[in-house]
């Protein structure tokens, strides 16, 4: 059943395809003009010979992974990537994690940097990173490469950004220079002329700029080296711009700088950049205001050549941007368009509208939203509410929890970088506040549901605390653009040696355990944003599809002491009548087999966790519980079903995308999830280090071959690579076993087809029995809009769920109501409106009079009728699932 295929169509997607080198659609030039124009360009940069011949290699293969039509505008940009590739792997031989490493020139010869390169080859950095991220996913880049790529796009993305804001700042606070000022009317001419002194070179606005920028470069390379972090570079912005500000006469500033200094100044800032002071004085305090003291004088000033001429040497050094080329807006560093969007921007402050969003304002909005939900009496420090539940508990954990967070304390600042220990504190400090407050909102509501107030095994269990503080810090970090930020753009691209799953690292915590309390963190904390949560969306979909599935992860130990077979279905009769309610913290942490024990291994044979009953006897577990003399019932993981489920879930809608794309018929797109579902249910060892999407294309190419509509691989592969957020990784280097590694169609080969030849032949066309087909499975509701939902016994389709809080919020003015927003307030508008609302209470008083005898019965919210059980809306969570199994309906996970 195995099939031959050759590696080459997984890594070389499109290598048929030829390379369309011509700028304006002319001949594509002979590979005689393009050796000697390469050869021409190593000359002009005067590259060593290691460095030529890595190049060329790197050419020729950039050459053939290239394809036409792909809007490239020169062959030079192939000359600039294969360089770059060259000097990249030159500087860094061993790889970027090699202790040994050392920036610095290549064999003795004169350095050459990338903006060298872009300016001999007048390419623009945008188009630049816009070529390499295209042609990395056509070859095979060295790590060194690949991690240097990322690094240097994201500092580009951050130094842009804050020169942008630099350049908005500096119009802000200082007056244009005489001889720049291009304004030319009667009211500046006249300042010019009659108010402003003559200023030398070197005291004007253009020095001040060029001495700010150039202190913003050094302070910004001490304290960011290991941590890109644009809310932070901000603030070091600020100060370093304060810091010019102190010595520079009053006439070269606008109102109302010239008249404000020391902490106003600071203050007024703060202000402009809608940041909070307090941050800003600690950095000023603890971090730049020593470091000024450090940099190079003269006379009592500072030394901009002595500073400008350090720079170069260390620019020199690393090879990378040439940073102090943005004062003179050099076209090869900043995108065309970026005077059109100056212009534009100047022309919506002055006509009021509304300004766009750039990733700087968008970075600190994204802090204020956070500081705003904690603005709410939110303490680090444990409230007297939760101190009161605290010694309500059989086992009082108050000393534990605090010695718990002094400890994950020190290993989070310890952790963050050696440098910005202060930064480090302050982080930690809304750490513990988020904690503290998302945790006596989770006990509020587990005291409203099971109305007790000992929750000693939930606050005794370390994983729990573990990771409800890891989910503030990936949270924090996230706030502040160290872990992946969507809303950041490419500032924000998981590429951070703090993005997840770095978290779980250095709290030693597993990513299970850490799923476990996502769902229940969400509903607890309503005021979190729509970035916060789908960041913790991400979070989640990267430990189903793969971070769970590691070596070691405590998942495969709650499989191995599973009592009931993953794929036992559960049918509506036997299901528990509150089965749609959602998961609490109590329900994932305190379900039944949780040890810490080892991990069983698999069979050697067919790669499935061993069993020790059938599946009948396995699946029955007497759901009635009529039967008292019977087995106990078997003992059932509510975070387990979760998981599962929602790995079914996630891949079925990824597999139903990938399927419509290679137009596969909905009977064969059934037989693939069957297959798929079967394989995660069935044999979960085949997920040990590997990603479901391996799992997910394997059973589409092994269904699609048995029932005759063979798909290549190639082909699922190069549909795949369009889905959102993949990674290449996933098809071209899948674990096989030990320390090997192979390509998608080396993993089917070896491993898959081993595995599931048997079952997968079974769809076969001759064959006359097939496997039951898997019912696909429904939409999850959102944890953000899952509540509590009641049906009424005689009413049906009527339903009724508790309201926390209403979204609705009266305007200031009625002025500031949209067209849509006004429908919701209705009443009070307009003539008549209280003849309207008289009208409405006398026919609800009417109703309630015709039914009153029925009025005496009491509603019971906790009992569903047999009617009510099959109206349940669609936007509920289904009562049925293929793959994840109820818990108990007799019992609470809580008391267990």
């Amino acid at each position: 059943m195995a099939t031959e295929l050759e590696e080459r169509d997984a890594s070389s997607q499109d290598s048929g395809q030829g390379t369309d080198m011509t700028k304006e659609n002319t001949k594509v030039p002979t590979a005689q003009k393009m050796d000697t124009d390469f050869l021409k360009l190593c000359e002009e940069l005067e590259l060593s010979e290691d460095v030529k011949k890595k190049a060329l290699v790197q050419l020729k293969c950039l050459m053939m992974g290239s394809s036409p039509g792909e809007g490239q505008s020169s062959y030079f940009d192939l000359f600039t990537c294969a360089l770059y590739m060259a000097m990249v792997d030159s500087r860094m031989p061993y790889g970027p994690l090699d202790p040994q490493l050392q920036c610095g020139y290549l064999d003795g010869n004169p350095s050459i940097t990338l903006t060298n390169l872009l300016q001999h080859t007048n390419l623009n950095i945008t188009e630049f990173f816009r070529r390499m991220r295209v042609l990395k996913e056509r070859v095979v880049v060295s790590e060194s490469v690949r991690l240097h790529l990322l690094s240097l796009e994201k500092n580009y993305c951050i130094v842009s950004a804050l020169f942008h804001t630099f350049e908005k700042l500096c119009r802000s606070v200082f007056r244009e220079d005489p001889k720049t000022d291009e304004d030319s009317n009667e009211e500046n001419v006249y300042f010019r002329e009659n108010v402003m002194p003559p200023v030398p070179e070197s005291e004007g606005v253009s020095f001040r700029k060029k001495l700010c920028w150039t202190i913003f470069l050094h302070t910004k390379n001490h304290f960011l080296v290991d941590n890109q972090d644009l809310n932070h570079a901000v603030l070091l912005l600020m100060c370093c711009l304060e810091f010019v500000l102190r010595t520079t006469p009053s006439f070269l500033l606008n109102p109302p700088y010239d008249v404000i200094r020391a902490l106003n100044m600071l203050l007024k800032l703060a202000e402009q950049v809608k940041t909070s002071i307090e941050e800003v004085q600690l950095i000023q305090q603890n971090c730049t205001e020593p470091f000024f003291h450090e940099l190079p004088h003269i006379d009592g000033d500072l030394d901009l050549e002595r500073l400008i001429e350090q720079y170069d040497e260390r620019h020199k050094k690393e090879g990378d941007i040439n940073e102090m080329l943005f004062l003179r807006h050099d076209s090869h560093l900043i995108p065309s368009d970026h005077n059109r969007n100056r212009t534009s921007l100047e022309q919506s402050c002055v006509s009021g509208s509304p300004q766009m969003m750039t990733p700087v304002r968008a970075a600190m909005n994204t802090v204020q939203q956070l500081k705003a939900i904690l603005s709410n009496q939110a303490s680090d420090q444990a409230s007297d509410k939760l101190l009161c539940y605290f010694k309500n508990c059989a086992i009082d954990p108050t000393t534990s929890i605090a010695e718990r967070v002094t400890e994950l304390e020190r290993v989070f600042t310890s952790n963050f970088t050696s440098s910005q220990m202060t930064i480090a504190e302050q982080r930690f400090t809304m750490v513990k506040r988020l904690y503290y407050r998302v945790m006596e909102s989770m006990l509020d509501m587990e005291h409203e549901r099971l109305s007790t107030n000992d929750f000693s095994k939930l606050l005794c269990s370390d994983s729990f605390h573990r990771s409800l503080l890891a989910a503030s810090v990936e949270i924090v970090l996230m706030t502040y653009g160290l872990s992946c930020n969507p809303s950041l753009g490419e500032i924000g691209r998981e590429d951070s040696q703090f993005c997840f799953p770095w978290v779980l690292n250095v709290f030693n915590l597993q990513a299970f355990d850490f799923f476990k309390v996502l769902e229940s963190y969400i509903r607890a904390e309503p005021k979190l944003t729509r970035e916060i949560i789908k960041h913790l969306q991400w979070v989640e979909t990267q430990i189903l599809e793969s971070i769970a599935w590691k070596e070691g992860s405590s998942l495969f130990s709650a499989i191995e002491n599973s009592d009931i077979m993953m794929t036992q279905p559960q049918s509506p009769s036997t299901s528990s009548p509150n089965s749609h309610n959602t998961n609490t913290a109590a329900d994932m942490y305190l379900s039944p087999m949780h040890p810490r024990s080892g991990i069983i291994p698999p069979s050697a044979t067919n790669g499935t966790f061993p069993v020790n009953s059938s599946p009948s006897s396995r699946g029955a577990g007497n759901p009635g519980g009529q039967d008292g003399a019977s087995a106990p019932a078997p003992r059932r993981s509510q975070s387990l079903n979760l998981f599962f489920s929602k790995v079914g879930r996630t891949g079925f809608h990824k597999l139903q995308k990938l399927c419509t794309m290679l137009e596969v018929t909905k009977d064969v797109q059934q037989k693939i999830w069957t297959c798929f579902e079967y394989c995660i249910t069935n044999k979960p060892a085949l997920m040990k280090n590997r990603h479901i999407d391996q799992i997910m294309m394997c059973s589409l190419y092994g269904i699609c071959k048995v029932v005759e509509k063979e798909i290549k691989f190639k082909a699922i592969v190069h549909m795949y690579r369009n889905l959102a957020n993949v990674d290449q990784s996933v098809y071209k280097s899948a674990f096989i076993h030990g320390s090997e590694f192979d390509s998608i169609i080396g993993f089917y080969n070896k491993v898959f087809m081993q595995n599931m030849k048997t079952y997968i032949l079974q769809f076969s066309v001759n064959r006359p029995m097939a496997p039951t087909l898997s019912p696909v499975p429904k939409q999850m509701m959102s944890p953000r809009t899952a509540s509590q939902h009641y049906s009424i016994q005689g009413r049906k389709r009527f339903y009724v769920s508790p309201l926390k809080e209403s979204p609705f919020k009266l305007p200031p003015s009625p002025s500031q109501l949209t067209p849509r927003s006004s429908l919701l307030y209705s009443f009070g508008e307009g003539l008549g409106s209280s003849e309207k609302l008289r009208n409405i209470t006398e026919s609800l008083s009417a109703y309630k009079r015709q039914s009153a005898p029925r009025s005496l019965k009491r509603l019971r919210f906790d009992q569903v009728s047999a009617d009510d059980e099959q109206c349940v809306p669609e936007t509920c969570p289904k009562v049925v699932k293929r793959i994840a199994m109820d818990v108990s309906p007799h019992k609470s996970p809580a008391h267990n």
